[in-house]
């Protein structure tokens, strides 16, 4: 995701997170975030994840390809879906 820098500041970071969090129907959900957004995550509910066998194998494929080919580190990060809204 990238916000302009004249739209900056207004939350639609935040908001799309949000959005995107709710529609899930996973019970888990990953994030690979470039580092220095570490905080914008963890304010939606991720928190670093160990890479082992519970990450699925394409999104270790992915974090590895985004660590080799961006400049920034990429993180791997991690959260339980919202419930269902009834």
């Amino acid at each position: 995701m990238y916000v302009f820098p004249e739209h900056r500041g207004v939350g639609a970071s935040k908001s799309l997170i949000q959005f995107l969090i709710s529609q899930s129907n996973l019970a888990t959900l990953y994030c690979l975030p470039f580092e220095h957004l570490d905080g914008l995550y963890q304010a939606a509910g991720f928190k670093p994840c160990d890479p082992g066998p519970s990450v699925p194998g394409k999104v270790m494929e992915k974090h590895a390809w985004c660590n080799a080919r961006y400049p920034d580190p990429v993180l791997l990060m991690c959260r339980a879906a919202l419930p269902p809204v009834s």
